[in-house]
């Protein structure tokens, strides 16, 4: 039996499929619209010598999305338990929030006096955009 192989480099050999299964490991997989989707590959072979093969593909997307909120429930909490300000645990939510759901910015705003104000700004390592982090620090906003 040849091995499988994905184009990430991922494979598993065809010995260990013909001995009973092969252990189960997870790629990344392109869908005919080019978006990217994490799937868990096994398979297996039954029937003794009939050597049937079994595979199945899983996809973890929602797996994935459910333990990306999760890390960011638990940062949020963690912030809110260790900062003495709100400023303070502001910053560290929008970081965590970030980091954890994979933004590129992210602001607080705040209710002050009779307008919205930025508090906390927050960007991901590499996002540059100077122009909308000064519009976003500076900007006021009034209700209605």
């Amino acid at each position: 039996m040849e091995a499988l192989a994905h184009r990430s480099g991922a494979t598993v050999a065809g010995e260990g499929v013909s001995d009973g299964e092969a252990l189960p490991f997870e790629i990344e997989v392109t869908r005919k619209d080019g978006s990217r989707v994490p799937v868990l590959v096994g398979s297996a072979c039954i029937g003794g010598e009939s050597r049937m093969h079994v595979g199945f593909v899983l996809d973890l997307s929602e797996r994935r999305r459910t333990q990306r909120r999760l890390a960011a429930q638990y940062a949020v909490a963690r912030a809110l338990a260790d900062a003495r300000t709100f400023r303070e645990a502001a910053a560290q939510i929008l970081r965590a929030v970030g980091e954890s759901l994979g933004w590129q910015c992210g602001a607080v705003w705040r209710m002050q006096g009779n307008a919205l104000r930025c508090q906390e700004y927050w960007s991901m390592a590499g996002f540059q955009d100077a122009q909308f982090e000064r519009l976003t620090r500076e900007g006021v906003r009034q209700p209605g």
